[in-house]
């Protein structure tokens, strides 16, 4: 029986990001308070009461196996302790995107500003890149001069105008590890960690300028992250740092890469910053939400 013509697609509907997990520095207590930020922790993508819950399939990663030692504890349980933390400091990746831009961004951003009302899509009230701001004015968003250092919610001990950053990639874990590979983002408020990862994409393309490409496809580049600690003896205290740098001889990873340019330019990865999905307010504001704790306007 003719069932008539046969239809494929729907006009404006367009296709989830396949974001997996989310790394973090630490995680998010019921309170929204950061905690056990000495380690890295997975949490699914989606945002829940405020806070991105463990990942159920990173169980083994997010899960140290051990307790934290006390003053009771053996020199064999410290040990034992200090190896179970090392492994979870520590992760490895691929870049799964050919460009710089669809796979990190970091700008300046203020959630939310004194005496104003938060935005209806959660969107931060001020944003801007040191030159250059918009700011939400409770109706509106209107374009200003960025004061940069000179801002005044850069000002204090607690500061409303923070850097922030987001990074995708895949993870890469040792061979025969069960744990799942999807892809995977990163965000970070830190002024150490973003500068890390600005100075990581530098020296990139600064050794891509030296063999001579302009253009480089980094897709399926492997690097590694690593978290620390920074004191900060002015205040008497310690901060968690990231810093990432490539895993394995880059300057043959670019030369190979580029006399495969015409397939790998071929791939059309679905999901990048770039999209139309990860630059919605409210998944930004997801992102901010998973590193700043109780901020306004969080919950959903």
């Amino acid at each position: 029986m003719n069932q008539g013509a046969k239809f494929t697609g729907i006009k404006g509907l367009e296709g989830k990001e396949p974001i997996g997990a989310v790394l973090t520095v630490g995680h998010k207590g019921s309170n929204g308070a950061p905690t056990d930020t000495d380690r890295l922790f997975v949490v699914v993508p989606q945002m829940a009461q405020g806070i991105r819950g463990a990942h159920p399939a990173y169980g083994k990663f997010n899960d140290l196996g051990v307790s934290r030692p006390d003053d009771n504890s053996t020199r064999e349980e410290i040990d034992k302790y200090k190896t179970a933390l090392a492994a979870r400091q520590t992760i490895k990746g691929n870049l799964v995107h050919a460009t710089k831009a669809e796979l990190f961004e970091y700008y300046l951003r203020a959630q939310i500003l004194p005496g104003i009302k938060a935005h209806p899509r959660k969107a931060p009230h001020c944003t801007g890149d040191g030159q250059n701001a918009t700011r939400w004015n409770g109706k509106e968003f209107l374009p200003i001069v960025c004061p940069n250092e000179l801002c005044e919610f850069r000002q204090g001990d607690v500061k409303t105008c923070k850097p922030f950053m987001r990074f995708l990639f895949q993870p890469r874990w040792a061979q025969g590890s069960p744990l799942p590979m999807p892809l995977m983002k990163l965000t970070s408020g830190s002024w150490n960690s973003v500068r890390a990862f600005i100075g990581f994409f530098d020296y990139l393309m600064q050794q891509a300028h030296q063999l001579g490409l302009t253009s480089p496809n980094f897709y399926g580049l492997p690097f590694v992250i690593t978290l620390s600690r920074k004191s900060d003896p002015a205040h008497q205290r310690g901060y968690p740092v990231l810093a990432i740098s490539t895993d394995g001889d880059l300057q043959g990873f670019l030369v190979n890469t580029e006399q495969r340019r015409k397939e790998l330019e071929a791939i059309k990865p679905r999901a990048a910053l770039t999209d139309g999905e990860q630059q919605d307010p409210i998944e930004v504001a997801a992102d901010y939400a998973t590193i700043t704790p109780g901020i306004p306007g969080e919950r959903t």
